[in-house]
């Protein structure tokens, strides 16, 4: 495997998913090309929680997920997209797929 060079500073970068902000920490050069390959990918579709924690994984790139409730959707949306949020931190702590 080839040596990957590490940022100066380590950036954090943001990805939107509906309710929910993930905040990749990307440390390697490798790490912000894999982030706008990425990007490219799903420009134009819907991203999933499980397509996102599956890419992190997949390229050891951490992350930290926030909810946030959004004015601009219906309570009722709101409430559905937090019993999901919750339902995915859930069964990501439990190793369940």
């Amino acid at each position: 495997m080839s040596e990957y060079k590490l940022l100066e500073k380590p950036v954090i970068a943001s990805i939107r998913c509906y309710n929910v902000m993930f905040n990749l920490l990307l440390v390697t050069e490798a790490d912000m090309e894999n982030l706008r390959v990425f990007s490219a990918m799903f420009q134009s579709g819907d991203l999933l929680m499980r397509d996102i924690d599956k890419w992190c994984d997949g390229h050891d790139i951490k992350y930290r997920t926030t909810f946030h409730y959004r004015t601009d959707f219906p309570l009722k949306s709101n409430l559905y997209n937090f019993y999901v949020y919750t339902r995915f931190k859930v069964s990501k702590r439990l190793g369940i797929e």
